[in-house]
């Protein structure tokens, strides 16, 4: 009887056990298909919510896919802008948002604009300037045209010129890629003030110059060598406040730029590529060591007709000047410097002025200062010198 008992009681007990992993199954079976649908739910969720980016090359235009009464709004305007019809037009390279609201429901977009493309998807000139349209990548093929012909010109090689006052827009056409350029064309000034500073920068001079012209409210153009690493933050600010960074050289060593135009042409693209690895700005203006008029290159003899015959195949204008400081030579104190200026001025044409940057320019920093006050004063306007304006060149002697 008692076998019997102890019989049914285990019996009893494995009921239970295996009542119970069964409950325990269903419970981890319930607790799995939960963990799934969660994981599915979140997946979900992020195929939704992820942004459909559009990569554009820079002054690239971009017809987005139409929509129709649809309101296309961009958060950054310098770095893109969007017509009613959505059109996207690639201004400065960076990041912003396209939002699009289409029968009240909102979507975004992620922009990006690289750095390389058109070397000017926006652009001011003055009337009968011309503009040589440029790429920082490798683009041919082009097809150009302008939206109004009275207000620009372009001709089959990309060269703009300004006609009269006004706003229009220069389109090229590639392979593929679609460019554009915003243009305005301003009123021709006749009595101008381009001063431009050589050799620089430094932490002693260059500081000092950007003050007085920023206390003047004057953009001036800075040709630079090189800057030493600990001088990155100089070149950023002349980008920064408005000048034209513009180049004299990688180096300024005389018996090695002119040994040949390969040499020299790397001379050049070595700073462009610096500066626009560090600041994302496409350099194309150029001065000579020792102008284009010099006479050291002649150890190497012809080498300057070579070289200003080719430098603007390159994709280079190179600029001399036309008023001549003396700051590095036969000035003897600021007041030589400021009469060798303000003597040298005339009206009626572009002034460009020649100084120097280097360390410890005591003299051209006395007399800038007064230089821009007698400048104002007698009419002229000081501006930077632009891919557009009309090059200073000197007689080549060599």
């Amino acid at each position: 009887m008692m076998k019997k008992w102890i019989k049914m009681g285990l019996m009893a007990v494995l009921a239970s056990s295996l009542c119970v992993s069964m409950t325990a199954c269903k419970s981890d079976k319930k607790a799995n298909n939960s963990a799934v649908q969660k994981e599915k739910a979140v997946k979900n969720n992020t195929d939704a919510d992820k942004q459909k980016t559009y990569t554009l090359l820079l002054g690239e235009q971009y017809e987005l896919e139409k929509k129709e009464k649809a309101e296309y709004v961009i958060a950054d305007t310098s770095v893109a802008s969007v017509s009613p019809e959505g059109i996207v037009h690639a201004c400065k390279a960076g990041k912003t948002t396209l939002t699009v609201t289409k029968d009240g429901k909102k979507s975004s977009s992620a922009l990006k604009i690289k750095k390389r493309g058109m070397v000017y998807p926006t652009f001011t000139m003055m009337k009968g300037e011309k503009l040589p349209i440029l790429f920082s990548n490798k683009e041919s093929g082009v097809s150009w045209t302008s939206a109004d012909e009275t207000i620009a010109t372009v001709d089959a090689d990309g060269v703009v010129t300004g006609k009269k006052v006004g706003t229009t827009t220069i389109y090229g056409k590639g392979a593929e890629h679609t460019y554009r350029c915003d243009l305005t064309v301003n009123k021709k000034i006749k009595n101008i003030v381009y001063l431009t500073f050589d050799d620089g920068p430094n932490r002693y001079t260059t500081p000092k110059v950007l003050d007085i012209l920023k206390e003047n409210n004057v953009k001036a153009t800075f040709f630079e060598l090189k800057p030493a690493k600990k001088d990155f933050d100089l070149t950023k600010r002349v980008i920064d406040e408005g000048h034209t960074l513009a180049m004299h050289g990688y180096q300024h060593k005389y018996n090695i730029v002119y040994k040949s135009k390969k040499v020299y042409k790397q001379n050049l693209d070595k700073l462009r590529n610096l500066f626009f690895k560090k600041y994302g700005v496409w350099c194309t203006l150029s001065r000579f060591p020792g102008g284009s008029s010099n006479t050291v290159s002649r150890y190497n003899p012809g080498i300057m007709t070579r070289i200003t015959k080719d430098i603007a195949g390159w994709g280079y204008h190179y600029f001399d000047w036309n008023v001549a400081s003396c700051d590095s030579d036969t000035a003897k104190n600021a007041n030589d410097v400021y009469r060798n200026v303000t003597t040298g001025l005339v009206k009626g044409r572009g002034n460009v002025v020649l100084m120097h940057d280097f360390y410890k320019n005591d003299k051209m920093l006395g007399a800038l200062d007064k230089i821009i006050k007698y400048g104002k004063k007698h009419g002229y306007t000081f501006l930077p010198l632009t891919a557009s304006t009309t090059e200073v060149h000197h007689k080549v002697n060599n």
